[in-house]
């Protein structure tokens, strides 16, 4: 299960994903693209420069089927199961610059809605069986103009998805990591009976 760091290093997987992606099959003859997640906070107010498809975290739930859930082998009480919501959003200064990066991450996203061990980075405390499903969600019109609203941001070209299912777990507090301390081995001097005959 990941620790406390894997709720950001989420985005910045996604982020990577889709910059390698870009680098690797991306139409950059019709538009270059930059990928960046982004705070709720520091959202740009105007934008110029290379084309930027941009992730922006809005929301963490916690997954309906697993926060009920009892813990069963290998699962630990003290840890919890979260969805991401997250916006796609678009900048650049043309309609073309704009549209191309966005419609390719659409697609690229469609074919592999999956992150898994491979792709998932940093020192999140990631296990071989993490990994994170993205899917797309129709949000309705007002939702999304109340989510801009909120942003205090301009409006930008976006769409909107859940990444399930982030288990994530406390970091190991330090004195998890003490050194371990053994008693000195007792010994006796006395030489037994059987070989003093």
């Amino acid at each position: 299960m990941a620790n406390l760091k894997a709720l950001h290093l989420a985005g910045e997987s996604l982020a990577e994903f889709l910059r390698r992606s870009y680098d690797k099959t991306g139409p950059k003859a019709l538009a270059d693209a930059s990928f960046k997640q982004f705070g709720t906070g520091d959202l740009p107010k105007e934008f110029s420069g290379t084309p930027t498809i941009g992730l922006v975290l809005y929301r963490v739930g916690w997954n309906e089927h697993l926060r009920t859930r009892a813990p069963g082998a290998g699962r630990r009480t003290d840890s919890v199961s979260l969805d991401l919501y997250y916006l796609i959003t678009a900048w650049g200064t043309t309609a073309l610059a704009e549209q191309i990066p966005f419609a390719w991450t659409l697609l690229q996203l469609h074919q592999y809605p999956v992150l898994d061990r491979s792709v998932l980075r940093g020192d999140g405390g990631w296990s071989a069986e993490d990994r994170i499903e993205v899917t797309p969600q129709n949000l309705p019109h007002e939702e999304m103009a109340r989510i801009w609203d909120k942003l205090a941001s301009p409006y930008r070209l976006s769409a909107a998805y859940v990444a399930r299912v982030l288990h994530m777990e406390p970091m190991k507090a330090y004195e998890e990591y003490a050194p371990v301390v053994a008693r000195k081995a007792e010994y006796e001097t006395r030489v037994p009976e059987e070989l003093v005959r």
